[in-house]
């Protein structure tokens, strides 16, 4: 059984977003990268969907790159090469 991560955190007078996401994205993106992520969308004048779409856009290339890198490196364990 697997048991969520909670925390609990006082909003402040200058946040601009909050970020509620699953392992899907916290598996692959820093919360560094979430947070400027949200911030170019916030500046570029986007709203909540387009957050949710950069961030979704950008979990699933880095997703993609991290099975591209794990298929390689099991390549090259076998003994195989490119």
């Amino acid at each position: 059984m697997h048991i969520s991560d909670v925390c609990l955190l006082a909003r402040r007078h200058d946040d601009r977003s909050v970020v509620l996401a699953t392992d899907g994205l916290w598996d692959v993106m820093q919360p560094d990268d979430v947070i400027e992520t949200v911030k170019r969308v916030l500046d570029a004048g986007g709203n909540s969907a387009l957050k949710a779409e950069a961030l979704g856009d950008a979990a699933t290339s880095l997703a993609s790159t991290a099975a591209q890198a794990r298929f390689w490196a099991a390549q090259r364990t076998a003994g195989f090469s490119s």
